[in-house]
């Protein structure tokens, strides 16, 4: 009965930029237009909204962990077609993706989410560098 989107957002290729900055720019650009677009609007007050995203990890550690588990995933089903895992490693590391794909901390995203005014403003989920995190909307008044 409710109404559901599915907002597939992607930046332009000539935008593939790896200036300090960058990540914060485009997501603070990517709630501009949810406004925009009245996206934030859809919900009734009190309705939930739910944000999947990859997320820059909290501390260099915790950016390693995440790449050694991906690696050796990856690794294991790479193994069986003739790979070694630094052949792995290195298509990882010098994939084309990796200059465009700046990631936000989860913290900055909640933020942009509490200056639209969504209230309890949390993260629910979080494994290395994926996050589900959201806010309800407010009630109005």
């Amino acid at each position: 009965t409710g109404l559901h989107v599915v907002l597939l957002f992607d930046w332009a290729p000539e935008s593939n930029n790896s200036s300090g900055g960058w990540a914060s720019a485009a997501g603070e650009a990517l709630v501009a237009l949810m406004a925009d677009l009245g996206l934030l609007n859809i919900l009734t007050p009190g309705g939930i909204f739910l944000n999947l995203e990859h997320v820059a990890s909290a501390s260099d550690w915790g950016e390693e962990q995440f790449e050694t588990y991906f690696i050796d995933s990856l690794y294991r089903y790479h193994k069986e077609r003739g790979k070694t895992r630094d052949e792995v490693a290195a298509d990882f590391y010098h994939r084309p993706d990796k200059v465009a794909n700046l990631l936000t901390s989860v913290e900055k995203q909640l933020g942009w989410l509490r200056e639209v005014g969504y209230t309890n403003v949390d993260c629910f989920l979080k494994i290395f560098e994926l996050a589900l995190f959201g806010g309800l909307k407010p009630a109005e008044g």
